[in-house]
């Protein structure tokens, strides 16, 4: 919302499956989440990754009736050395926030393993505690921030849960790509992982990133066409 209640507040609106990393890049100590003038408002299914502060939330009175659930948190000086400010109160340390702001209940601490967070790769590895960290409420039929689909069994447990931040992790993919019409070569690989950063080409026929329990067990032979939709992306920034 604005900075003052005078030029506006933002109401009823839903901030998920973002990835926020290092945002207070001015240290002026406002951590990765700034909640100034909202009221109503659910924070859900995010990463959210401080600098060297430790500073992860920063509120003050303006903040009303808001809800935060189903987020991972992480500070490089560890949960006990986390900062956090609900509605001006402070807390130094994660359960101390939970417990003192009634919020993140069902959220965690822990350090989210992206590929290359440095390098720009926000893609999640193997064992990171943000795969099916999401909101199990939630069942979504887009696309993550590279395009491919957001609803993935990331830790193969037969349960379709989205995972937090802005990237679904997935265990492997199909792509075919060649010369589709009658006598044309055609030529096969996998994308194994998170690690491919763009949606597939026009010329590619695409069996998404689906674990590989998923598409090569339930559907050996079908083939799925690019993807149609337009990946939704936010932008991390302050309510």
């Amino acid at each position: 919302g604005g900075y003052d209640q005078s030029v506006g507040r933002v109401r009823s609106c839903a901030f998920l499956n973002n990835t926020c990393w290092q945002n207070d890049t001015s240290g002026q100590f406002l951590g990765e989440l700034w909640i100034q003038w909202a009221a109503d408002s659910v924070v859900r299914g995010n990463i959210f990754h401080s600098t060297a502060q430790n500073v992860l939330l920063y509120s003050e009175d303006g903040n009303v009736n808001n809800s935060l659930d189903y987020n991972v948190w992480y500070s490089p000086g560890g949960p006990n050395s986390s900062e956090w400010v609900w509605r001006s109160r402070s807390y130094s340390s994660f359960s101390g926030y939970q417990n003192g702001s009634g919020q993140d209940s069902r959220s965690r601490f822990a350090d989210p393993r992206f590929a290359n967070a440095a390098g720009g790769d926000f893609s999640l590895l193997v064992g990171s505690p943000a795969i099916d960290a999401g909101d199990p409420l939630d069942q979504p039929d887009g696309l993550d921030l590279a395009g491919w689909p957001r609803l993935l069994d990331g830790n193969l447990d037969q349960t379709l849960i989205t995972d937090a931040g802005a990237r679904e992790f997935s265990h492997a993919g199909l792509s075919v790509s060649g010369d589709f019409r009658p006598g044309g070569r055609i030529s096969r690989g996998a994308i194994r992982g998170s690690r491919r950063t763009s949606p597939p080409r026009p010329d590619e026929a695409h069996a998404g990133p689906a674990p590989a329990h998923l598409f090569f067990r339930r559907h050996p032979w079908r083939r799925a066409g690019p993807a149609s939709r337009p990946a939704g992306t936010h932008r991390p920034g302050c309510f």
